[in-house]
């Protein structure tokens, strides 16, 4: 009892901050941002697990759109499903995890700072400059690993500065605390590159030795080859599916191919260029990475390597490494830079003193307005008003084809998504096929199928070429189709971003008839 009070009394400000902070992202967690079918489609094959009692499966509402089972995301899988299990399958329940994932991110992220500064006031600015980012408030509200990755980062290197990670077993720790990742999404290799690098500096400022630097690899590359070979077991070709299913992505491009491209995904970024994730105004946080680098860079190279921003930089510029050896530019691990940024932040600002923390207090009411800004101009309605109005004129139960968001009302079993329809020649079916083979009852119609058809082949990514299908599916609809409610929205009925929030689209809903 003795410990706790003294635990509560020493940590006081920053347990009724993170109580705080915790509350008021409960508040509109389910509003901000707007549920991406990413979101449905991550809980909904967590869904099945869990009812079907097995792991070797692939998400049902993808039929004829190619999928294999693998292990790489096996924990998140797992984590979901525990979560189903007691709270049910919804988005809020979803996105808890990430949100849990987030405050705790937060708890190792002030203990790194008072770490490394022994000041409780200046690690809790650093900490609030994180914690009222916008992207990471995004990271931390949506039911995707990359909330849960960054936890892992943040635990690596908290291990690191506390440990020091060498002799027999600091680097196979390190490196055990970052396999976890593996289980959790494919983007672990990129969050691990960092530690590589700091133990490579440290290794040539005589601080490890060789041997720490091939225990870490070694595990790392042990935990993959467990990993591979649970894929395996789950699917003996899962090499050539997974480097097929890669080859979507752009990973197995060339790497002068993937390198060139960093450009072009910091411009999308400046720019808020995407085509269905929602991308907030990160300008003023690239112009401060930059800014940051440049100028550590100069005190690490002016020290001449004593500087302690040497990690906060080695951690900026591997995860940078890890963009381009991946080759996969996704907007939303943009996060994996953000905490490296302000412990950079932090470590240039500190030497001032009273006028580092006047700094930090200046960026944490800047950061946390620009936040509140873009929070009140997201657009989407509420999530939850959607299913509603679906509810009101479908059945959960009932057979349908549809777009993934609305994976949060219909039994994945039942559901039909649009990127099946791609593959109907492949398969030897029409779409009418496709609707009698599968028993669909209803289609819910989207205005962006329409705006897809119109614009192509802006959008042809979305749902493959819409010249293989859309004609034919619409002849369906005329001709043995009924329409039964229409509905509005700014939002769901189209996911390309830059179309939302503009004005109300349509969301028709057809019955089959027999």
């Amino acid at each position: 009892m003795g410990r706790m009070n003294a635990f509560v009394k020493n940590h006081g400000i920053g347990i009724l901050a993170l109580l705080l902070y915790a509350s008021a992202s409960i508040f509109f967690i389910g509003k901000f941002p707007f549920m991406h079918s990413d979101e449905a489609w991550l809980s909904g094959l967590s869904q099945t697990v869990l009812s079907e009692g097995r792991i070797d499966l692939t998400e049902p509402f993808f039929d004829l759109y190619p999928r294999n089972p693998h292990a790489i995301k096996i924990f998140f899988v797992a984590l979901q499903a525990l979560a189903i299990s007691i709270f049910g399958h919804n988005l809020i329940s979803m996105r808890m995890i990430s949100l849990v994932a987030g405050i705790f991110s937060l708890c190792l992220f002030y203990r790194i700072m008072t770490t490394r500064f022994k000041d409780k006031s200046f690690a809790h600015l650093a900490t609030s400059l994180l914690a009222v980012d916008v992207q990471f408030i995004y990271a931390s509200h949506m039911a995707r690993q990359e909330s849960i990755l960054l936890l892992i980062s943040l635990a690596a290197y908290d291990y690191f500065l506390r440990k020091n990670p060498t002799g027999r077993g600091g680097a196979a720790i390190l490196a055990a605390i970052l396999s976890i990742g593996i289980g959790i999404h494919p983007n672990s290799f990129i969050v691990a590159i960092p530690f590589g690098l700091m133990l490579l500096y440290r290794f040539f400022r005589k601080e490890a030795k060789l041997r720490d630097i091939v225990i870490f690899i070694s595990v790392l590359a042990a935990a993959a080859l467990f990993f591979i070979a649970l894929s395996l077991h789950m699917d003996p070709d899962f090499i050539k599916n997974y480097s097929e299913y890669g080859k979507t992505l752009g990973v197995t491009q060339s790497l002068l191919s993937k390198f060139l491209q960093i450009k072009l995904f910091y411009i999308k970024l400046f720019l808020q260029v995407s085509g269905t994730y929602y991308t907030p105004d990160i300008r003023p946080q690239l112009l401060l990475m930059a800014s940051a680098f440049l100028f550590g860079t100069a005190r690490l190279i002016k020290s001449r390597g004593e500087s302690q921003a040497a990690y906060p930089l080695l951690g900026l510029l591997g995860i940078n490494i890890g963009y381009m050896l991946v080759g996969r530019y996704n907007q939303t691990s943009i996060i994996f830079l953000f905490p490296w940024l302000y412990m950079l932040v932090a470590e240039l600002v500190h030497p001032l003193a009273k006028s580092g923390k006047r700094i930090l207090s200046l960026l944490v009411s800047a950061t946390l307005a620009m936040s509140c800004f873009q929070i009140s101009i997201h657009p989407g309605k509420d999530y939850q008003s959607y299913l509603n109005d679906i509810s009101s004129a479908v059945p959960n139960d009932a057979r349908v084809l549809a777009n993934l968001n609305t994976g949060y009302y219909f039994n994945p079993e039942n559901l039909f998504d649009y990127r099946n329809l791609a593959h109907l020649k492949e398969n030897s079916l029409s779409f009418e096929d496709y609707i009698d083979k599968n028993g669909i009852e209803y289609i819910l119609y989207p205005e962006e199928m329409d705006i897809i058809w119109n614009t192509r082949p802006v959008y042809n990514s979305l749902y493959g070429n819409p010249a293989d299908y859309y004609e034919s599916m619409n002849a369906f609809i005329s001709e043995k189709c009924i329409l039964m409610d229409t509905f509005h929205n700014d939002t769901y009925p189209v996911r390309i971003v830059r179309l939302m929030g503009q004005k109300e689209r349509t969301l028709r809903i057809y019955k089959v008839l027999k």
